[in-house]
């Protein structure tokens, strides 16, 4: 199983993925970083990112904060778990447009997923679920 690894700062330790076997890679947001710059060699920017990398297996551990992007989750088996429902929060992009197959924020297309720990919040569709997909809800507001 991998982790990715969502974390505000290089010192930060969250108790996300304890127990997970595998190389941790993280995403920086860092107010005092720009966005552009890579804090470190194989470490992502946004969930968005580390997603498309997330192997079948995978655990995303996403920081406390707010998280403006739209997600689909089309890796099966891979866990998206927030710091909690109160902290991490995933809302509509700044310059979100609705796609045309009416997927939410978080769009579900994969099998054996979890979302843990986080809310999901803003537009009209804040969880979409594509046929085929199935997912485990725990400590999620929507």
């Amino acid at each position: 199983m991998t982790l990715l690894l969502l974390a505000l700062t290089a010192c930060e330790t969250p108790t996300c993925g304890a127990g997970v076997s595998g190389p941790v890679l993280r995403v920086f947001r860092s107010q005092n970083q720009p966005l552009w710059l890579a804090p470190e060699p194989g470490s992502y920017k946004t969930i968005g990112d580390a997603l498309s990398h997330a192997p079948p297996g995978a655990t995303v551990c996403v920081a406390p904060g707010t998280w403006y992007e739209q997600l689909v989750l089309d890796t099966d088996d891979v866990s998206l778990v927030g710091a909690g429902a109160d902290q991490t929060v995933i809302t509509l992009p700044r310059h979100w447009t609705p796609d045309t197959d009416g997927a939410g924020i978080v769009a579900l297309a994969a099998a054996d997923l979890v979302l843990q720990d986080l809310t999901i919040e803003g537009g009209d569709v804040g969880l979409s679920v594509r046929p085929h997909s199935a997912a485990e809800l725990l400590g999620v507001t929507v």
